[in-house]
């Protein structure tokens, strides 16, 4: 049986039905979501955390990037275009920073020179954001997490804005 999927309504507390609730949950149609969502000191504590995160590897920017690496870091986790991805908001991660996808934003930097590609490998700037001498799944699965062409520019014209 194929269950046509219908947009979700807000309820107000004069349209509540508690009777159709109670139906609703005996057919087993009753869905929530047990996930609260981010409030604002939550999501600045986690976007203080990203930027401690990524501080290890400051020292592996380019000369040209190195004296506003920590700026730019600031910026990207404070673009709402860019924020909303870096922390997980489902499942039992929720709320927690997505190392995936810091590193994703990670290798755009260094493809495009921002973390000089010339003394460091991707695995290295890996290395040091994990505190590890290996391969974990955030390396191995960063393809999985790559970002989009519109927050690519976004990244690089963070960078470029930062840098003046």
């Amino acid at each position: 049986m194929q269950h046509k999927k219908l947009p979700l309504k807000p309820v107000s507390p004069e349209d509540f039905d508690v009777q159709a609730l109670r139906r609703l949950a005996r057919e087993g149609r009753l869905y929530y979501d047990p996930n609260e969502p981010l409030n604002e000191d939550k999501r600045a504590a986690l976007l203080d955390e990203l930027c401690r995160y990524v501080s290890v590897i400051h020292e592996c920017a380019s000369p040209i990037y190195a004296p506003s690496i920590a700026h730019i870091w600031q910026a990207i986790a404070a673009d709402e275009r860019l924020s909303h991805s870096l922390l997980h908001v489902k499942g039992k991660k929720t709320g927690r920073l997505n190392r995936y996808r810091v590193l994703a934003i990670v290798t755009v930097m260094w493809e495009n020179n921002i973390y000089d590609r010339n003394r460091f490998t991707l695995l290295h700037l890996h290395n040091l954001l994990e505190h590890t001498n290996r391969k974990t799944s955030v390396y191995t699965s960063r393809l999985n997490y790559a970002l989009s062409s519109n927050d690519c520019r976004l990244i690089m014209q963070l960078c470029e804005k930062k840098l003046r």
